[in-house]
């Protein structure tokens, strides 16, 4: 069977599936990668990095749910008061 592999998916002479085992990246992360390196590439770049967050947004809360400080900061409180902006964001907004 030959493999379909577009030029979309390679780029600098490197494809997206080469970093992600490189990096030994799960498989949040390394759809988060390819959805970031392929943006725009084949179709609707917004519509791409949507995908990514997607796979950022579970990755992250996989990780909360597994720290052992999340329940004891969350405990007693509104899961809307565990939610967290990034360091991005915050400085975005002038809080840093």
């Amino acid at each position: 069977m030959t493999e379909i592999r577009p030029d979309y998916y390679k780029s600098g002479g490197l494809e997206a599936f080469e970093v992600i085992d490189a990096f030994d990246l799960n498989f949040n992360l390394g759809s988060a990668f390819k959805y970031i390196a392929r943006a725009g590439k084949k179709g609707d770049k917004a519509e791409d990095l949507r995908k990514a967050v997607t796979y950022l947004k579970r990755e992250i809360e996989k990780e909360e749910r597994n720290r052992p400080d999340w329940m004891t900061r969350c405990l007693g409180e509104a899961i809307r008061g565990c939610e967290r902006e990034s360091d991005y964001e915050a400085g975005r907004k002038g809080k840093l």
